[in-house]
């Protein structure tokens, strides 16, 4: 069974750029040209605070307002009486202080009632978010509309109004909003679609969204953005042929176009025909060899397609064409990560820093880098540069943790203990078991056990914190507390695949309880499908069970993924028995080469070859 909870806190390498993935679909980079935006961003669906960030009704204007009595219009229909203005600052005030509460159904209906007897289009645009923020689209799409009715002039409306059509499943409403939003806007059709692209591809309804995007190309066939976005979004969705279709209209409009020819490449490898894809796009580079934008979505697709040989050749052109460049060395700095060239990689964050932006972002990567280089000290000095960003927590506690690694591992543990004062008790688990792992590296494992008890006693609801005190007990020969550990995570979730896994595996090696082994480790792998460490656990099983093809099939799997030693010792074990002793010490030579004080792979080779 792999240690889940030891290796979670890993700087794997494989995970790098999934971390990372939105800078280097930049604006600067044609494969990822569209910039992501979360429908739930806060210009969008803000927070409750935020979206009744009302300092007091005044914060509206009422009476002698324009928005209450129109310049152009004196009429007394139009104008609000000044007992309709109390009564008006009356609601909004219920509303705001039940949105503040929490009663989001009476403030909205609060704000949608006071937005249709005032022409202040404030109050409209706040019942619209109000709305949204409550999920319910059709008081959504009235306040919307009256929005757009008293401010037509404000290109946010069209796109919330094209959001909310697409949540009610309305493709053609969604559309015909979107195509306004485009003429109104005054702007490049290009440049409209690249705020309209992410609100299609976050959409939940991924088939509401492709047929709006589809219908806005027919409005507008001949434009090379809705060709492109069309193609984009049919091929996150697999309609790969959808996908073809529409890039060779986009280039059939403009042959030139270097974002069409990115994404057409990107569709034809997922149909398997890379080659077809990369040609036009390398004889595009060697067109153009200077445009950096050109050469990084090819360096791009490049890695993506595995040709790491050819790739490297495109980083170092892209290194040599812009060394200053800092965008464009973070990109290659991701890439070179991503196609297992850290020399090249810790050369182009190095350059980063010099240029002095993406500070921290580059001190992380360079510090990924030593560290999976085993360089240590070097290492730490690059987390501790990490100021800012979605990573200074988990640089600082790697670094802690990395101190225990060199054998300090009392200030390991002191700047684990600074990193929790203050500290909100949703990151209070994560940094119990980092001092849990400092412990235990450091081979204090009964102190790592009681950390974790402590933890668990304080958070007793936290499963990762139980899992991981599961795992140490076993190691610590604490059975019964392993056990139970694990038996309560799976009373309270049934779908805990990592928990059925550790406990089936532990039936397993134990030689006992196979066919409730079996039962929880054919679960935890139809959970998780193709995870290295539960075929692992499903072959050893199936070893016990004297079925030795079914074993070899599973551990084969298991091992071509992740040649983690302990699955070499298995897959090494049934291939011996099976007669394959010749392979059996390819497998065994390989991981002590690799992993050569690994106790459980050796006592396995010293059990079988004399």
């Amino acid at each position: 069974m792999l240690d889940y909870a030891c290796n979670a806190s890993r700087l794997d390498n494989n995970g790098v750029l999934m971390q990372r993935q939105q800078q280097i679909r930049s604006d600067r980079n044609p494969v990822g040209r569209f910039v992501s935006r979360s429908l739930n961003s806060g210009r969008l669906l803000p927070s409750t605070l935020l979206l009744l960030a009302v300092t007091g009704c005044s914060a509206l204007p009422v009476a002698n307002s324009p928005a209450y009595a129109s310049d152009t219009d004196h009429s007394a229909q139009q104008r609000l009486s000044i007992s309709d203005q109390s009564q008006l600052m009356y609601e909004i005030m219920i509303a705001e202080l039940a949105g503040r509460r929490g009663y989001l159904d009476i403030a909205t209906e609060g704000y949608r009632s006071a937005s249709v007897r005032t022409n202040d289009p404030r109050v409209a645009e706040r019942a619209t978010r109000l709305a949204i923020y409550s999920r319910n689209w059709p008081h959504a799409l009235e306040s919307a509309d009256r929005w757009k009715s008293l401010d037509a002039s404000n290109m946010e409306v069209f796109e919330i109004l094209a959001q909310i059509h697409l949540r009610r499943g309305n493709a053609e409403s969604a559309a015909a909003e979107m195509a306004n939003l485009i003429d109104a806007s005054g702007e490049p059709v290009d440049a409209t679609m690249d705020s309209l692209y992410p609100l299609l591809a976050q959409e939940p309804d991924g088939k509401t969204a492709l047929s709006a995007m589809s219908q806005l190309r027919d409005r507008l066939p001949q434009e090379e953005s809705t060709n492109i976005a069309l193609a984009r979004l049919a091929s996150t969705h697999a309609e790969r042929q959808t996908a073809l279709q529409a890039i060779e209209k986009a280039l059939e409009l403009n042959p030139n176009n270097k974002e069409a020819l990115i994404v057409r490449a990107q569709i034809l490898m997922s149909l398997g025909r890379g080659d077809e894809g990369l040609g036009p796009l390398r004889d595009a580079v060697e067109k153009e060899p200077d445009d950096v934008d050109l050469r990084l979505g090819f360096a791009r697709l490049l890695v993506e397609s595995e040709r790491y040989d050819e790739a490297e050749n495109e980083l170092e052109a892209i290194f040599t064409e812009a060394p200053d460049d800092a965008q464009a060395l973070f990109t290659i700095g991701l890439l070179g990560i991503e196609s297992r060239r850290y020399t090249l990689a810790q050369k182009y964050f190095e350059n980063l820093v010099e240029t002095g932006e993406y500070q921290s972002e580059a001190h992380y990567y360079l510090a990924r880098i030593a560290d999976n280089q085993q360089e240590y000290l070097k290492a730490i000095g690059h987390y501790e540069q990490v100021m800012e960003g979605d990573s200074v927590l988990d640089a600082q506690i790697r670094a802690a943790e990395l101190y225990g690694t060199i054998g300090e591992v009392e200030k390991g543990r002191e700047r684990i203990q600074a990193l929790k004062t203050g500290t909100g008790d949703q990151v209070l688990p994560r940094l119990i078991r980092a001092e849990s792992r400092i412990l235990r590296d450091a081979g204090e494992d009964a102190e790592s056990l009681n950390v974790l008890s402590a933890g668990v006693d304080q958070f007793p609801d936290d499963s990762n914190l139980r899992y991981t005190r599961a795992l140490v007990a076993e190691g610590q020969g604490q059975t019964e507390l392993f056990k139970r550990d694990l038996e309560k995570l799976i009373a309270e979730d049934p779908e805990n695949a990592h928990a059925l896994n550790a406990l089936g595996y532990h039936y397993a090696d134990a030689n006992t309880n196979l066919d409730e082994a079996q039962e929880m480790l054919e679960k935890a792998n139809a959970l998780l499908p193709d995870d290295p460490a539960i075929l692992d656990s499903l072959g050893w099983l199936y070893y016990r069970q004297g079925k030795v093809e079914q074993s070899l099939e599973y551990l084969r799997a298991a091992y071509n993924q992740l040649g983690d030693p302990e699955i070499a010792a298995h897959l090494g074990e049934v291939l011996w028995v099976a007669g394959e002793q010749q392979s059996a010490k390819d497998i065994w030579d390989k991981a002590l080469a690799e992993s050569p004080d690994d106790l459980k792979l050796k006592s396995v080779v010293e059990r079988f070859v004399q």
